[in-house]
């Protein structure tokens, strides 16, 4: 938490001076006229296949019982993004030959997935006696950089880098293999996260028409930590609950449209 809020009034700030720049352009040239201004604002959105990771974790039962929670794998989910975002000295780097745009955004992405493994009781393979699952519902809100490379026609590759805050709400729910009494198995209720997280990806971006444009992206992303309530429905408590580690994996297909 503090790293984010180290990094976050620093975002907002360059959030505000993009957004903002038509303003003060026509404060100090009066002649400036705002629509043009306006026109370098872009409105965007895009959906594709997400695959999400877990990383295998571990959950405290007593001071005498420590379980592995073991990812056996993660239901392949969709990822879906909306933003605004500003081409920053657009008239200018159109005229570059390298590094011909530059876009800041703001980014809301979701997701929801299912994380599904198996328990070793007291760390121990011989007594792998519980499955389970988790449901993930993952919101990120990230401030991203994607500067144009070059222009060839009209097709434009960039790389992406964002940073942000993730809210991840997670439950946990255990099964008990055949033979085992499922009274002993554990259902914990939801609860929300609130983390660190990070984009890293590369895109292409096509002019289709006036004012519209599509785009192809891969991305990689942290998504930080998702860790079920505390509270137990059975049997007893736990002295610590599992804290599942989430990365993801995104083709994202979009659209995108200037003012």
């Amino acid at each position: 938490m503090s790293l984010i809020k180290k990094l976050l009034p620093a975002t907002l700030g360059l959030i505000l001076t993009a957004l903002c720049q038509p303003a003060f352009a026509w404060y100090e040239y009066p002649d400036y006229l705002p629509n043009e201004a306006f026109t370098h604002i872009e409105i965007s959105g895009a959906f594709g296949p997400n695959w999400t990771h877990s990383d295998s974790t571990h959950v405290v039962v007593s001071k005498y019982e420590t379980d592995s929670i073991l990812e056996s794998g993660v239901s392949n989910s969709s990822l879906w993004k909306v933003g605004i975002g500003y081409h920053l000295f657009e008239d200018r780097l159109r005229k570059n030959q390298f590094l011909t745009d530059l876009l800041l955004s703001v980014n809301v992405y979701q997701s929801s997935q299912t994380i599904r493994g198996y328990v070793e009781q007291y760390q121990l393979p011989q007594f792998n006696n519980y499955s389970f699952r988790a449901p993930v519902q993952s919101t990120r809100l990230l401030f991203e950089v994607r500067p144009g490379i070059l222009t060839v026609y009209r097709f434009t590759p960039y790389p992406v880098v964002g940073i942000g805050v993730s809210w991840n709400n997670t439950s946990y729910n255990e099964a008990a293999d055949p033979g085992i009494d499922p009274k002993t198995s554990y259902e914990l209720g939801a609860k929300t996260n609130i983390g660190f997280t990070y984009n890293l990806g590369a895109g292409l971006r096509i002019d289709l028409v006036p004012h519209l444009s599509g785009s192809i992206e891969y991305l990689y992303s942290y998504l930080g930590s998702a860790m079920p309530s505390g509270s137990a429905v059975t049997p007893t408590g736990l002295l610590s609950v599992p804290s599942f580690i989430l990365h993801s994996q995104a083709v994202m297909f979009g659209l995108n449209y200037k003012l």
